[in-house]
């Protein structure tokens, strides 16, 4: 009886966390090129919060989303003017 109580318990802890923090549930990691050319990377709900809260971003950037960081863009350099 002790154990159903303590699983429905947790169970019903998790779904308040989901609740409250939705931006975590839904984040994804974008890659943009900052002022100094370097490709960085930036975690946020969506492209358009990810071009907001990027550090230095160039202003010619856009970002990217990254299915898999470690594909080998982020740290490239690109020439910027």
């Amino acid at each position: 009886m002790k154990k159903i109580n303590l699983l429905k318990a947790g169970a019903t802890a998790m779904t308040v966390l989901a609740m409250a923090f939705p931006v975590f549930a839904s984040a994804a990691t974008y890659a943009y090129v900052n002022q100094a050319g370097d490709v960085s990377t930036v975690t946020a709900a969506d492209p358009w919060t990810a071009i907001q809260i990027a550090p230095n971003i160039d202003e010619h950037s856009g970002v990217i989303l990254l299915v898999n960081p470690a594909d080998g863009l982020v740290g490239d350099k690109v020439t910027v003017s």
